[in-house]
């Protein structure tokens, strides 16, 4: 070892099988410039086998190593857990001297440089394993806006973590296995439609966070993938020509969040700053049909793509729509089980989950739509499920939010919301009283979804005292009553 510019030298013409093993190889900057140089073997260059196991190449190795270089011959060689452990290693395997008839069986390789992207095999004679997938995160925070050409055009936030939120090794330098290209998507309708690769936007380079449709097609929605060479994200937020809101499409593709304009300043950050940007990520649950959930769908929100945060709001009330499948007027689900009635669109309800309480928040049927639609504020996991439903206004307990109020703005229990179901539309009123019966607050105001009201301790603007408080929901000659409670 240790000449021609390698660590380790396998000179010419052994016989036999030639096996190496539990090489670890790393060395000073500037020395070696290849790990392992492998000279012809046999007379004449004639076939021979070659086994390589457990053999690592690390940091730290100068700037543009070949890790392993093939000088000439024809092998048949097994290279069992080689790792390619470095971001300085731009060829891990030079196949390019090897004569007709070689074949190199890579198996379970490892490390940042693995991989035929990083291989110099102009004839296909190494075998690598198919790459486990491992997708790039969806990208956020999608601009639309249109050009002085009249042109529509897309931009968007650096995606610096995988799908399942693990962070690139250098976010400003990631590798083709973290993210190599964007590609942009369109389709006619943001729910309900067939995305079509771009033929203009498939190949957008990861520097490059903008693109221009020189299709002139107006009316279209749009959204981009990030690709690496193990997979493609999913579908980022939806966005369409000539609709300011923004559409976070569940993985049915049927159901949505829908946010409208004002609801997006929190959302979309500042421009080229991911950090302050969030990524909200639609996924799905399994259902219950035994307890009678028939969807469940999360939308979780990740401040710069991977810091979870349970308590953003929306600033402006947006829409939610948990599709079903429906024949006629009756709502069908596959496999029910034995002894569960046949459920109707009018024994559907939404349900939110809190953190702490699954609340539900009834909903409105669109049955042209095969959808239950609520408004609302809150990110989170929803689930539409079958619920009695009553015929006319109701409320329990089970609306509250919370009874223990502390209004310290750290947006945890800073308001009580009370939630009812309200069928006919009626008048709905809010009091709160304090133990005296003394009157605090006469008309609560509307909460941040429908059917419901809200209470933030206060009484007109100012802060009331630590204590017990009492409420009234009155509507159609029906009175609620119960207590929540302000700590300071």
């Amino acid at each position: 070892g240790g000449i021609g510019g390698a660590a380790i030298f396998l000179d010419e013409y052994n016989s036999g099988i030639i096996n190496l093993s539990s090489d670890t190889i790393a060395g000073p900057a500037g020395s070696p410039y290849y790990g392992l140089i492998i000279a012809t073997q046999g007379a004449g260059g004639a076939f021979t086998g070659l086994s390589i196991t457990s053999m690592t190449f690390r940091d730290p190795l100068p700037a543009g190593t070949t890790a392993i270089d093939f000088l000439g011959g024809t092998f048949f060689a097994t290279f069992t857990a080689v790792g390619f452990n470095s971001a300085d290693i731009w060829t891990n395997i030079n196949a390019s001297g090897l004569n007709t008839g070689t074949s190199i069986y890579m198996v379970a390789p490892s490390g940042i440089s693995t991989g035929e992207d990083y291989a110099n095999d102009p004839f296909s004679y190494i075998h690598w394993p198919p790459l486990p997938p491992h997708p790039a995160q969806a990208p956020f925070g999608v601009t639309i806006s249109t050009n002085s050409s009249g042109e529509v055009e897309l931009r968007w936030m650096a995606v610096r973590n995988f799908a399942d939120l693990t962070r690139f090794s250098d976010p400003a330098n990631a590798t083709v296995k973290e993210l190599s290209r964007y590609q942009v998507y369109w389709a006619t309708a943001p729910t309900l439609a067939s995305w079509n690769l771009h033929t203009k936007g498939i190949n957008i380079s990861t520097s490059t966070l903008f693109w221009t449709d020189p299709d002139g097609v107006r009316g279209r929605c749009y959204g981009i993938k990030a690709v690496n060479i193990t997979a493609k994200s999913p579908l980022s937020m939806v966005r369409c020509d000539g609709d300011p809101s923004v559409w976070i499409v569940a993985l049915d593709g049927a159901s949505y969040m829908n946010i409208p304009p004002q609801g997006l300043k929190a959302i979309m950050g500042t421009p080229g700053q991911p950090d302050t940007a969030y990524l909200i990520k639609p996924s799905s649950g399994t259902p219950d049909l035994a307890h009678g959930i028939m969807k469940d769908v999360q939308f979780t929100a990740y401040k710069g793509g991977s810091v979870l945060d349970t308590k953003l709001t929306i600033d402006g009330i947006a829409t939610l729509s948990l599709h079903y499948d429906a024949t006629d007027s009756s709502v069908t689900v596959s496999a029910l089980g034995d002894g569960l009635p046949e459920p109707q669109p009018g024994n559907l309800s939404v349900f939110w989950y809190n953190n702490a309480d699954w609340l539900q928040l009834y909903g409105k049927l669109d049955s042209a739509d095969q959808a239950m639609i609520i408004q609302t504020a809150f990110f989170g996991p929803y689930q539409l499920r079958l619920a009695a439903r009553a015929a006319g206004f109701a409320f329990n307990t089970a609306g509250l939010t919370n009874r223990f109020i502390t209004p310290n703005g750290d947006k945890k229990n800073d308001n009580v919301v009370f939630i009812f179901d309200n069928p006919a539309d009626s008048l709905v009123r809010g009091k709160i009283f304090d133990v005296l019966g003394r009157l605090v607050v006469g008309t609560l105001p509307a909460g941040p979804v429908p059917y419901s009201l809200i209470w933030d301790g206060t009484a007109g603007g100012r802060p009331v005292p630590t204590g017990t408080y009492i409420y009234q929901i009155i509507s159609e000659d029906k009175t609620y009553t119960g207590t929540v409670f302000v700590i300071k």
